[in-house]
């Protein structure tokens, strides 16, 4: 319904059986509760939010907090609920008739004792467990640095046996490779073996044939002499005997044979010749095959050594290599037991672990029934406190109109006794001021006669000053008088009525300074008239003053004895509030120690 004229808004059915509470809040939202059994939300449209559980019996009255944020909601039987209004979660149960405190403060401890047992008992059966699964924690962890360390050890020997590997590999190729030139050296210093032997074996033959055809020239030389010799003797001969045929015979068939001699001469000479030629390029040649083989010694003496050398690294690194893979070995096979090791551990591990999970859950549970139960003492041992300070707060409580009402009074008293010393010292200070104010007075009034006395000079002044001038404007009127006269009896000069324009101007001019004249001396009189009027108020003050020399002493008087009466009744007010004080203060003093208790008790 519309609550300013009651008109209805909506009508729906919130509970079958019929709705037995409905709650309206200042956000708009509605909870209601029925014979259903059931506690609903809705927003103010009816549409429905959340269903929050059943009770037992029916639901009776259901309620929003002031912010909205929870509902609460009782059944017939007495049971009730609270809930979240965000997401519909339970987040608790209310008692309808809670026994006391006492009561529950003595099943807290009942059952607190009682949980010091299961817990013990749980920590009895856990301990143990819990040694064993630390023992086999603290194997794994052993045993898991060793098969780190293991593999790491591993690692190392494969990268040192591939190291090594790669050094005698490299020994390998250098060997070949010095072994090859070896041979090549080897190969060489053969061939030029062979040249320098062949070429010793064609000198040998040169020579041998150079030595025959020099014995073969030197013996045709010295027969071509002999047949030269012969000859010349047989031409001889035959020019003696010119007509003998026989002898020109002999002479031609000597000429024949020296001939033949002399080709068979120049033969021997050529080939012996050639065979020198040859025998000097062969000797040539076996200078330079033998220091060709020289050279080609040294470098197969030095390529030998080369390879004898490289066979030296060869055979080291095969050693290092042996060794390596031998450490390599080794290390695999301790990484393999590590290995074994760990996961052995690990199985124990778990096993441990397992073995531990059933009491380390109950030793968990045990611990949290006993926290509960701890916190139950501590909160209603609590309570308890509270209790006791809500009673002594009570007591301040009543005590507190009381002590308001005497610290009123007090501060009453304070303001009217402040009052009556501000009055003292003003009283005090009036009459200190007497004589002095009577001085002033007086010296006011010979101020303010001296004042009249110069007002009256000036105005007399002004008055002088104005018969002058109003004896001037006559004289000024007369000659203005006569200078109008003459202009009349001579219109047409114009000078002369000029003339007469400037008196009048000079006339008004002069009447207008004589009325300022006249203001003047009204304004002195008056002035005159308040200096005359402040005389008399002056004297008036002395008189006044005059008094006070007799009042003042009896006003004194009279504030000091309102002052010391005052003073009495302050002290009055402040014993009874400083005895009540104290009163309160104590009291106070209780309800705060207790605050303090309660607080400390209170569970974390």
């Amino acid at each position: 319904w519309n609550m300013i004229d009651g008109k209805q808004l909506k009508s729906w059915t919130a509970h079958g059986g019929g709705t037995l509470s409905a709650h309206y809040d200042t956000k708009g939202k509605i909870v209601t509760a029925g014979r259903d059994k059931t506690v609903k939300y809705w927003d103010g449209e009816g549409k429905a939010l959340k269903t929050l559980g059943t009770f037992p019996d029916i639901a009776m009255e259901a309620r929003l907090t002031h912010d909205g944020s929870r509902i609460i909601a009782g059944d017939w039987s007495g049971q009730i609920a609270v809930w979240q209004t965000v997401d519909g979660k339970k987040i608790g149960s209310l008692t309808g008739n809670p026994p006391t405190l006492s009561t529950r403060l003595s099943r807290a401890i009942t059952l607190r004792e009682n949980r010091q047992k299961t817990l013990t008992a749980a920590k009895a059966k856990h301990t143990p467990l819990a040694q064993a699964e630390a023992k086999a924690a603290n194997t794994q962890a052993d045993a898991s640095a060793k098969a780190k360390q293991a593999e790491a050890n591993l690692a190392t020997a494969t990268a040192q046996m591939q190291k090594t590997l790669g050094a005698l590999q490299k020994a390998q190729s250098e060997e070949r490779a010095k072994a090859a030139d070896q041979a090549a050296m080897q190969k060489d210093k053969v061939s030029k073996a062979q040249a320098l032997a062949q070429a010793k074996q064609s000198h040998l033959s040169h020579s041998r044939s150079f030595e025959k055809w020099t014995k073969r020239a030197n013996f045709r030389s010295e027969r071509v002499s002999s047949l030269h010799e012969a000859h010349r003797k047989t031409e001889e001969a035959a020019s003696g005997n010119a007509d003998d045929p026989s002898f020109q015979d002999a002479l031609n068939k000597q000429k024949e044979a020296l001939s033949a001699m002399e080709k068979a001469f120049a033969q021997a000479r050529d080939t012996s010749a050639r065979h020198k030629a040859e025998m000097d390029k062969f000797a040539k040649l076996v200078a330079s095959a033998t220091h060709g083989l020289d050279a080609a010694a040294k470098a197969l003496d030095a390529a030998s050594e080369a390879l004898s050398l490289a066979k030296s690294k060869t055979q080291a690194g095969s050693k290092v290599h042996k060794e390596s893979v031998a450490l390599h070995g080794q290390a695999k096979t301790a990484g393999a037991q590590a290995q074994a090791a760990l996961a052995a551990s690990q199985k124990a591990l778990e096993a441990a672990r397992e073995a531990l999970k059933g009491p380390a859950a109950q030793l968990d549970e045990a611990r949290k029934g006993f926290d509960s139960a701890d916190r139950q003492v501590a909160r209603w041992q609590a309570e308890l406190i509270n209790l006791d300070r809500h009673a002594e707060l009570a007591k301040l409580n009543d005590l507190r109109p009381e002590f308001n009402e005497l610290q009123n009074l007090l501060g009453k008293a304070d303001g009217l006794m402040n009052s009556a010393a501000k009055a003292v010292e003003a009283a005090g200070e009036s009459l200190r001021q007497v004589p002095e104010k009577i001085a002033l007075a007086k010296k006011l009034v010979v101020d303010r006669n001296a004042t009249v006395s110069t007002l009256e000079t000036e105005m007399s002044s002004i008055i002088r000053a104005r018969g002058k001038k109003a004896a001037f404007i006559d004289q000024v009127g007369q000659l203005a008088s006569m200078s109008r006269k003459e202009a009349d009896a001579k219109e047409a000069d114009s000078v002369l009525s000029k003339a007469n324009a400037k008196f009048d101007e000079t006339i008004a001019l002069l009447k207008q300074d004589l009325s300022d004249t006249e203001n003047r001396i009204a304004q002195k009189q008056q002035e005159v008239t308040d200096a005359e009027n402040a005389v008399v108020a002056a004297r008036k003050g002395v008189l006044e003053a005059l008094k006070l020399r007799e009042s003042a002493p009896q006003v004194l008087a009279e504030k000091e004895k309102a002052l010391a009466e005052a003073k009495v009744k302050h002290g009055a007010s402040k014993a009874s509030f400083d005895a009540f004080k104290a009163k309160f203060d104590q009291q106070a003093s209780v309800t705060e120690d207790l605050l303090k208790k309660y607080l400390a008790a209170l569970p974390k």
